[in-house]
């Protein structure tokens, strides 16, 4: 796959449709801002003693995140297949809230994120089961060598564990799109099978956009209109080239 034409098509199709991109995606924006307004709030509360309002609030505005987030990722895989906007970025923003979208990727993610905290709390396990190996006839150095080499492939293997589910809500999109009956398993292990042997490609192309977040930081933000849109339109356009070029592989 090419990276380079990958990003090339995104910025390409951000910039024919510029205002339509950014608003599809400003709600996402917006609301991820307030979230890390109440999430510094919360901190403040360094007792414990949250107030209940906010806290509540923080639960509604994460979740009003993950719609619009999750219905613009859904909507861009329709743009860029398309090759145009595929309707008024506005009303677009609430789409996964319909039954066959919705709940899926509630269960999906939910899915996802007890895998990723098992794997992370395997990993932390096997860390401290090293660091209690030392004793009077166990050098220090031999332990922590042990630990250091344990850390890197362990951080290694967790990452690839991790990656390999990321396509999972788009697999379970074009399933339900195409008339396949999929179960959230089922989509999360053709994710599997799709990362397979692309995990560190993925990776690069990531890191490709830190120069891109820097510019968010520098910008206080401001430039997460353009930046975010571009970025995600990437990431959905680089699953449309790997569908693609699986398919061509017969997997």
């Amino acid at each position: 796959m090419n990276r380079k034409l990958i990003k090339k098509e995104a910025k390409d199709f951000i910039g024919q449709n510029l205002k339509y991109s950014i608003s599809l995606w400003s709600l996402t924006i917006v609301l991820s801002f307030i979230s890390g307004t109440i999430g510094y709030k919360i901190d403040d509360y360094i007792d414990g003693d949250i107030p209940v309002i906010l806290s509540i609030l923080s639960v509604l505005v994460a979740i009003a995140v993950f719609i619009t987030r999750s219905s613009a990722n859904y909507v861009t895989l329709d743009n860029l297949r398309l090759g145009r906007p595929t309707g008024k970025a506005f009303q677009q923003q609430s789409e996964i809230l319909s039954n066959q979208y919705f709940w899926p990727n509630v269960g999906i993610s939910l899915i996802v994120g007890i895998y990723t905290v098992l794997w992370g709390f395997l990993f932390a396990m096997c860390i401290l089961v090293l660091s209690s190996l030392s004793g009077p006839n166990i050098p220090d150095w031999l332990t922590i060598t042990l630990i250091v080499i344990f850390a890197i492939g362990g951080g290694i293997f967790y990452t690839s564990k991790v990656i390999s589910y990321v396509q999972a809500t788009n697999v379970y999109k074009d399933a339900i799109d195409s008339g396949i009956k999929l179960s959230w398993r089922q989509a999360i292990k053709r994710s599997q099978v799709l990362m397979y042997g692309r995990k560190l490609d993925y990776v690069i192309f990531n890191l490709s956009f830190v120069l891109w977040g820097l510019l968010v930081i520098v910008t206080l933000g401001l430039a997460s209109f353009y930046v975010l849109p571009y970025m995600q339109t990437a990431s959905q356009n680089y699953y449309i080239k790997l569908r693609e070029e699986k398919l061509t592989a017969g997997l």
